[in-house]
């Protein structure tokens, strides 16, 4: 089985169905999905209130209301990692009787040799939320592979993320949002 969760969202963001299958791998290395999963109480919730980052949140509000205008399948790979385990994923959204199905499914996990520090500190540091590569000091405007972070020289002992967008990746997705 395939990690996969989908959700189905209005025309104003509200989730109105939600569903996870949950792979065993997936369970076993990342305790937000251990068993037995328990989908979190997100039905009623504003979708776009999930999504961190202002220029994230942005983009795929603009995914969202082109979906919704056009009719038109979006499908892109990403990055949505946790401290142990690298992820790579697809996402689609596709419209369905004038709302959104959002579905993500896991392509592959790779843990890590060594987990990340989880983000409990004030130093932030800019994460792609597509590619996933980091830039630090935030004020850097060199992107890098994240699991080079720990080899970063300077890098406090503890640190959090915000979630951003790259300029390459940025680039193409409005692209695609202004493409019919």
């Amino acid at each position: 089985m395939q990690t996969k969760m989908t959700y189905c969202v209005t025309a104003d963001g509200t989730i109105v169905e939600a569903e996870a299958q949950i792979s065993e791998q997936t369970a076993e290395h990342d305790p937000v999905f251990a068993f037995p999963f328990k989908f979190p109480d997100i039905i009623g919730h504003n979708l776009f209130n999930f999504i961190s980052g202002a220029e994230v949140r942005d983009i795929y509000r603009r995914f969202h209301e082109r979906i919704l205008e056009t009719g038109r399948s979006l499908t892109f790979e990403y990055r949505c990692d946790s401290p142990e385990t690298r992820r790579d994923m697809r996402m689609s959204l596709t419209f369905d009787n004038h709302r959104v199905r959002y579905e993500s499914v896991v392509l592959k996990e790779t843990q890590r040799p060594i987990a990340l520090p989880s983000p409990t500190a004030s130093t932030i540091i800019p994460v792609c939320s597509n590619c996933n590569q980091y830039r630090y000091p935030a004020s850097s405007t060199e992107w890098k592979e994240i699991d080079s972070i720990l080899s970063e020289p300077g890098l406090p002992e503890q640190f959090n993320f915000t979630h951003t967008f790259c300029e390459p990746c940025c680039e193409r997705f409005l692209e695609e949002i202004s493409s019919n």
